[in-house]
């Protein structure tokens, strides 16, 4: 799949939205235990989710628009950069005049 997001923070909030993993607990557990469960999914639980729903090989984001400084201090948005069972590749845009423009993301399942 190749999308051109024009802008990760907006993309990730439409996912998140939209593509909710199911519920976390099953046969009639208490509300209390659902919230508890809630709280530790892995922020990228939603992205996980989508990758996983269509089935994606090799996913391709156009225009993510995240500086290298917020993947290398890790403050992306959602940790996108961390998506159990898939690798991550990112390149950014590092000219002075155009940081936070641009930029491409891939995502592959590990192995």
């Amino acid at each position: 799949i190749s999308w051109n997001v024009a802008g990760w923070g907006t993309t990730v909030s439409r996912i998140n939205q939209f593509y909710k993993p199911p519920e976390p607990c099953e046969n009639g557990a208490t509300a209390k235990a659902s919230n508890r469960k809630k709280r530790k999914l892995h922020p990228t639980g939603p992205l996980k989710h989508f990758l996983d729903r269509h089935k994606c090989d090799i996913l391709c984001l156009q225009e993510h628009k995240i500086q290298k400084q917020q993947l290398s201090n890790r403050s992306e948005p959602c940790q996108a950069s961390l998506v159990e069972g898939y690798e991550s590749f990112w390149s950014c845009c590092v000219e002075e005049k155009s940081i936070g423009f641009n930029g491409v993301c891939t995502y592959a399942p590990v192995g």
